[in-house]
């Protein structure tokens, strides 16, 4: 982390190959940032596209304040129309369904007819208010019926927003945990549903050694002195990784990704909003860096950054945060492309690829363009020429903010066992309310490469004991 980047805060800073020139145009006038008006945006298009999260407890409450879910009439009126929906929904993913929900319609019902008098009652005292003001500006006498009438209306007001809040400590928390919808072709377990066995290798013929050994005889990836939790690459394993990159990197660009890098510091607000979880404690977050202002409780804990790594999705998250979309006919998807780290809370570094296609809110579109990107990375994937199968996530699995899901997973001899290597996930428009872009739905792919890497080292050895690399790979070295 260079220290200029820690003290200026600067994220999203991306540079655009040429052979993106033309998708990047198209790009840049389906986006608007604060920063520059659209012709000053198609002049910066070969120097470098430019996001920031505000850290400033000026304009933190703003930030929050977007990152907050909306509690209008339309939006509870929505959820009272598919509550029954919702509890099957709860029920699908085997989450806690302890919720009363003839209650909870009544009480919606309610709220939803406090908020609509409550509406109505406000336009009533902005008119006996400007009454009052223009009296007092005329310095004419304000009679008492006039103010008595204002007083009775403020007073009903009072009254009406203390049955709201009544009614909010159980609604608002229901409303919270509602999860995503799902899917209507995902099962409730894991589904393989594609898998690939290479023909050609004779590997069954000899006693096989385990990665760490093949990594120790070929010198291709070590622990690093640097940290227990960080993995030295060199040699083959530096050749593979980067090749695997350029790999990957070159399928999704020719597929129209462009390539954009992320972000080191994002705002606790799109923490919440990428996983719609709190921390329990943020003091104890290790990957936290921790404002230095004084502020309300609310605003110091938007104010917390996070250390997510600039190829994370968190990071993209931040960008989309930043960006308003605006749909034509001819422009209904954007996918971007971030090659990168990504951190865990232990502070384990991982190298990873994300991802991420931003549609209009059309679920057949998202769908397809899902299905279009699961083609495509499974074709990478199995021209490693490695046992590997692609699972759909059961609605038992999903996570709350997931639509559905599909994991791509290489087979490791030495330890039997299966591991997870890309993650796809369709978020509908989830996440993409909470983060202030409610008109978009958001589909990611995270691609890990540690575990490729370690795969095709062991599906990949000789009879003496050397790597090979995939033959793909080998027009990608450096």
């Amino acid at each position: 982390m260079h220290l200029l980047v820690f003290k200026r805060l600067v994220s999203c800073i991306g540079v655009v190959s040429g052979s993106a020139h033309k998708l990047m145009t198209t790009l840049m006038r389906t986006m608007t940032t604060t920063e520059y008006t659209d012709h000053q945006l198609k002049d910066t298009i070969n120097d470098r596209i430019f996001s920031y999260l505000y850290v400033s407890p000026r304009v933190g409450h703003i930030v929050y304040n977007v990152l907050q879910p909306k509690y209008d009439n339309k939006y509870l009126n929505n959820v009272l129309h598919k509550l029954s929906d919702i509890q099957h929904n709860c029920h699908r993913r085997g989450l806690d369904c302890h919720w009363d929900y003839t209650r909870l319609e009544n009480d919606l019902k309610e709220i939803i007819e406090l908020k609509t008098q409550l509406e109505q009652k406000l336009q009533t005292k902005l008119k006996l208010q400007n009454k009052i003001q223009s009296k007092k500006r005329q310095n004419k006498v304000i009679s008492d019926e006039l103010q008595q009438q204002y007083n009775t209306i403020s007073d009903v007001m009072k009254d009406i927003y203390e049955k709201i809040n009544v009614l909010e400590e159980v609604v608002i928390k229901f409303v919270l945990q509602i999860p995503n919808d799902i899917r209507n072709d995902v099962k409730q377990e894991y589904e393989v549903i594609s898998s690939y066995e290479p023909k050609d290798k004779n590997i069954k013929l000899y006693k096989v050694l385990n990665y760490i050994q093949l990594s120790y005889i070929n010198k291709c990836l070590f622990n690093s002195i640097i940290g227990p939790k960080s993995v030295y690459l060199n040699t083959i394993g530096t050749q593979m990784n980067d090749s695997i990159i350029e790999f990957f990197g070159q399928s999704l660009r020719c597929n129209q990704f462009v390539d954009i890098s992320g972000i080191d510091f994002v705002k606790t607000a799109v923490i919440e909003a990428t996983h719609y979880k709190e921390l329990s404690d943020y003091k104890s977050d290790k990957l936290q860096i921790n404002a230095k202002h004084k502020s309300t409780h609310n605003q110091q804990l938007n104010q917390g950054l996070h250390f997510v790594g600039n190829s994370s999705f968190e990071s993209i998250c931040a960008f989309i945060s930043k960006r308003q979309f605006n749909w034509t006919q001819d422009i209904n998807a954007i996918k971007l492309l971030s090659i990168g780290q990504e951190y865990q809370q232990c502070f384990t570094q991982n190298n990873s690829l994300n991802a991420t296609i931003i549609t209009k809110p059309d679920e057949n579109l998202s769908n397809y363009q899902m299905n279009e990107l699961n083609q495509l990375l499974w074709k990478c994937l199995t021209q490693l020429d490695i046992k590997c199968r692609s699972i759909r996530t059961g609605a038992q699995q999903l996570e709350i903010s997931q639509f559905s899901g599909i994991d791509f997973q290489v087979w490791l001899r030495s330890k039997n066992q299966w591991l997870t290597v890309c993650q796809i996930t369709h978020y509908k428009d989830y996440i993409s309310i909470r983060l202030g872009a409610p008109e978009s739905h958001i589909i990611n792919a995270c691609l890990h490469l540690y575990p490729i890497i370690i795969s095709i080292i062991e599906q990949n050895q000789t009879i003496d004991g050397n790597v090979e690399i995939p033959q793909i790979l080998n027009k990608f070295l450096i």
